[in-house]
């Protein structure tokens, strides 16, 4: 592994793969309810030029804190309203974690184990997942990691730097998505305040201080929403974000007692066979109260266990332990790398492990592309079956190299590879169909909709809707993006929206079947005859990837 690292060739290959694989394939429809959600709070806010309560058709349940909808409105201001745009700051949010691990990680554990460390977290297959998909989640954890090493910084040596670093991280995070970054660093500085060798240096924080003072940014802007809409915003975060995840779980998004550790095991697939030593190693410096040891057990408590005693949970909750979990691994890396390390049970138990569901994996991941995604219209022209084929034969292939056991001194490499090409495989073929909502349907059913009408500039664009179910964020972000001129009928509406649609004024109207059907009696019985531009056939995983039919409508 050092030899590894001490190649510049071979490091700038890897951090140029990884960049790419972050910003390859960032252009394609919003395929989330939040990430189009998140993605209309931002053209909202350009649009009216209101960047205090966030507001888009279809999104109350989606509102947060305003750091990320800012940072994608700025985007959008400097680069268009566009997919790209709106995924770059999750883009660069990960690099930033990446690299700030590295330039920050160096001056707590030396070069060799934060480079290894950076290396080991841009392979992992969670991480680079939000670089493809408009979370906070990415902006959050760039807070949360340069705020959990601005604080062992501090306690290494005591500087104004690492403070003010420590509390703009602790400000960032807090606009971004308010108290998770609170429970990691209040957690991690209370943890080491009991049992570090060094915790009086602690006091040097000043929290009682600096810590009311990072949250002002976010007090003034509850302020300013609680002056706009009386505090129904505020009201709502605290008992939807809050109160509820606190005491139980949303939307159904709970899990059972492990579901967080299950998440970074998976996600740290690649280096599965350094795993068991890393954590056996990290129990051993905890008892002997290790510096070392205890500051990273201090990160992972709070940013991974905590979450495992709540009854609500997503993915995402514990990606704050991911970067600690990262330096354990890269350690072990470094120490098995050593000509007089001698493997232990759990090494070789571990290599036979991973060999065997690498290889499970690559056949698991080609049978469900084949099953699910190559029924999707047009999807096999994005995703062709002969490159899954490849990508899963280089999985198993690299799979057995690296957990062959005269093989481990030479691994490294592959691992890196098998890290980074397991990842963008997982984004290619599984991710579309881990989140039940409809997939990709709304930006063909808009592209129908401005093919019909030639000019929608000169048109009226309308959206009727009957089914709740059908009502997604992206259908407004696409038809405001094309459309200056759109309005959206709710049920009841239904008169205005026919008088709109019979009269003069050139109009187009995406609905479903039962307003078409309404429609068409009404025009037949004024002697008119209805064009029906386009029907559209929206997959939707919900409903085991069945069309669901869109009509576009032109007066």
């Amino acid at each position: 592994m050092r030899e590894f690292l001490n190649n510049p060739r071979l490091l700038f290959l890897v951090f140029g793969l990884t960049a790419i694989t972050l910003f390859v394939l960032n252009e394609g429809a919003l395929w989330d309810e939040d990430e189009a959600a998140y993605a209309g709070f931002a053209q909202t806010m350009l649009r009216t030029g209101d960047w205090t309560v966030p507001d888009f058709p279809w999104s109350e349940i989606h509102r947060k804190t305003p750091g990320h909808f800012w940072a994608v409105a700025v985007s959008f201001k400097l680069f268009g309203t566009n997919e790209f745009a709106l995924r770059l700051p999750s883009v660069l949010s990960v690099l930033l974690t990446i690299g700030g691990l590295f330039f920050f990680g160096k001056k707590i554990w030396g070069k060799e184990v934060a480079l290894a460390a950076s290396l080991v977290l841009s392979t992992t297959l969670l991480l680079p997942q939000l670089g493809k998909i408009a979370f906070t989640d990415a902006g959050l954890l760039l807070f949360e990691t340069h705020a959990a090493l601005a604080l062992l910084l501090f306690l290494q040596k005591p500087s104004w730097k690492w403070n003010l670093l420590l509390w703009a991280s602790v400000a960032g995070g807090l606009l971004v998505k308010g108290p998770p970054i609170a429970v990691l660093v209040g957690g991690m500085w209370l943890l080491l305040a009991v049992f570090h060798p060094e915790r009086k240096r602690l006091i040097g924080t000043h929290p009682w201080l600096f810590g009311p003072l990072a949250a002002l940014p976010l007090i003034w802007w509850a302020w300013a929403c609680t002056q706009q809409d009386g505090g129904q915003l505020i009201g709502f975060l605290w008992d939807w974000y809050v109160a509820r995840r606190v005491s139980g779980s949303v939307l159904g998004q709970t899990g059972w007692p492990g579901y967080h550790l299950l998440i970074l095991l998976g996600s740290f697939l690649p280096w599965m066979t350094y795993l068991p030593g890393a954590l056996a190693r990290l129990a051993t410096g905890v008892r002997r109260r290790d510096n070392f040891d205890l500051e990273l057990f201090a990160w992972l408590a709070f940013g991974w266990l905590f979450y495992e005693c709540m009854s609500s949970k997503l993915p995402t909750y514990s990606l704050a332990a991911q970067p600690a979990l990262a330096v354990l691994v890269a350690r072990q890396l470094l120490t098995a790398d050593r000509p007089d390390y001698r493997w232990a049970t759990w090494d070789r138990g571990a290599a036979v492990f991973f060999l065997l569901l690498s290889l499970a994996l690559a056949m698991a991941i080609q049978v469900f592309a084949y099953q699910k995604l190559g029924m999707m219209a047009g999807m096999t022209r994005t995703i062709p079956t002969t490159m899954l084929l490849w990508i899963s034969a280089f999985i198993a292939v690299v799979g057995v190299y690296m957990n062959t056991p005269l093989r481990f001194q030479l691994a490294h490499g592959s691992m890196l590879a098998f890290g980074a090409g397991t990842s963008f495989l997982l984004w290619l073929s599984v991710m579309p169909l881990v989140e039940k909502s409809p997939l990709k349907g709304t930006k063909s059913v808009v592209r129908s909709a401005v093919r019909a009408v030639g000019d929608p500039k000169q048109t009226t664009g309308m959206v009727y809707l009957s089914d709740n179910r059908w009502r997604q964020p992206s259908l407004v972000f696409y038809l405001r993006q094309r459309f200056p001129e759109n309005h959206l009928f709710e049920p009841g509406q239904e008169d205005s929206l026919r008088a709109r649609f019979l009269s003069p004024e050139p109009a187009v109207l995406i609905t479903d079947s039962l307003m078409a059907g309404d429609l068409r009696i009404r025009l037949e019985a004024m002697g008119k005859t209805l064009q029906v531009a386009d029907t559209v056939s929206w997959w939707d995983s919900d409903h085991e990837l069945a069309p669901h039919r869109f009509f576009v409508l032109k007066n």
